[in-house]
């Protein structure tokens, strides 16, 4: 091997381990707080605190929705509220299907938010709604996200409580904790649905 293409390999390396430490620690942020109640074969049970989210509703494909959405979203908490004031990011960035063209895109608001103190987004597409305590199901997965893989988790965790006889409320939605630009072996992706749950 020259000289040249140890150079070439040596640097790949290093920026590829520079993306993935990269990755890694811009991932830290704040979640809603949630109590592990109990953990299944391929899935895990949760029970969340009550928490605040901003929403909006976006037509289009799951990557073109998820760019329009983080956008609007993004912007309130950025300033474009009309208090032009920041609000610290959190993750994850729910998604779920309302139908074929549209999808609702939401960001958890910091820990301790309340509707009275939060100020009003300037764009009307974006709403703020309180989100009571509720149990959630959980599938956790990594690796490059679409729509199609997406769907494909989605029928395995159903699945999976199908079998275990745990009813579901309503529809499942995807979550994610890393920005665009993690790499992808990194991030982590899951897929949540309301149900219910007793230990017992």
């Amino acid at each position: 091997m020259t000289q040249f293409l140890l150079f070439i390999l040596m640097a790949t390396m290093l920026a590829l381990a520079i993306w993935i430490v990269s990755s890694i620690f811009s991932s830290r942020v704040s979640e809603p707080n949630y109590e592990r109640i109990a953990i299944k074969k391929g899935y895990e049970i949760r029970k969340y605190d009550p928490f605040l989210e901003a929403i909006t509703v976006v037509d289009g494909s799951y990557k073109s929705g998820i760019s329009e959405g983080f956008r609007r979203v993004g912007g309130y908490i950025f300033g474009n509220n009309i208090k032009k004031q920041s609000i610290a990011m959190t993750a994850p960035v729910l998604s779920s299907t309302i139908s074929s063209t549209k999808r609702r895109i939401s960001f958890v608001m910091p820990e301790g938010s309340k509707l009275s103190d939060m100020p009003s987004p300037v764009d009307d597409r974006v709403q703020l709604i309180s989100t009571p305590a509720h149990t959630v199901a959980v599938l956790r997965f990594r690796g490059p996200i679409n729509s199609q893989r997406i769907e494909m988790q989605e029928d395995k965790l159903l699945e999976l409580l199908k079998k275990d006889g745990i009813k579901v409320i309503g529809k499942p939605r995807s979550a994610r904790y890393n920005p665009p630009w993690t790499f992808p072996l990194v991030a982590r992706n899951e897929i949540h649905v309301t149900c219910e749950y007793s230990s017992k």
